[in-house]
């Protein structure tokens, strides 16, 4: 993802930020991180849990993706979204990027799958029958719809305007061996295939960690 921009890396803004995990983590490589979230109880959270000793650079805002009434037209670097994407009005998210990124800025998404038993496949098959069976003993009937299937589909649903954006888009199933593993997975929208066990420092950074098996990494450059 950072390799991604080649632009500055002056200001970022975190959308969905939640409790601040990725707007901390993003702050040792910009100067200044914004993380927004539509929920004032979140914000508060992401407050209490961001030392401003440590974190100098990092401020939290209530704000929806969709309005970003703090950024200024063309004054933002890089804004990212990690696990929140699928909730976003897509095609207001979009217009409000254009707005408020600098031409070159990148924006990028991703979100990961459902959670596997390594090694365990039978115990696999019983937990996401679990999840998604339609009936009210099960978790099928309570998931937040189009956003629950979005995730599903790997944010593939999550089209920018082809005229205006450059489009990277990865994904792939993370391997058993450690961080640093994946088993499959393709690049860009062409679907080109890359090998098996690379170093995921090879793919954008905060590809790595996913708690599902199968992560998706959208960057569009603007």
């Amino acid at each position: 993802m950072l390799a991604f921009h080649k632009g500055p890396r002056n200001l970022l803004i975190d959308l969905g930020s939640g409790h601040g995990l990725v707007a901390r983590y993003m702050s040792k490589y910009f100067d200044k991180v914004i993380g927004t979230d539509p929920s004032g109880g979140m914000i508060q959270e992401a407050r209490s849990r961001t030392n401003q000793e440590e974190y100098p650079n990092v401020d939290f805002v209530e704000a929806s993706a969709e309005s970003l009434p703090f950024a200024a037209d063309h004054s933002v670097d890089m804004v990212v979204a990690g696990q929140a994407a699928h909730w976003f009005d897509f095609a207001n998210v979009f217009a409000e990027m254009k707005r408020v990124l600098k031409r070159g800025g990148v924006m990028a998404f991703w979100g990961y799958g459902d959670q596997v038993m390594v090694n365990y496949p039978k115990a696999t098959r019983m937990i996401t029958e679990f999840y998604y069976r339609p009936d009210k003993r099960a978790m099928g009937p309570y998931w937040q719809q189009p956003g629950r299937s979005i995730v599903q589909d790997k944010l593939r649903a999550i089209q920018p305007p082809d005229e205006e954006w450059e489009v990277e888009r990865v994904e792939y199933e993370p391997g058993t061996s450690g961080p640093h593993s994946y088993i499959h997975g393709t690049a860009n929208d062409r679907g080109s295939e890359y090998g098996i066990h690379q170093d995921l420092e090879q793919l954008p950074l905060l590809a790595r960690g996913a708690s599902g098996p199968q992560e998706q990494v959208l960057g569009w450059k603007w």
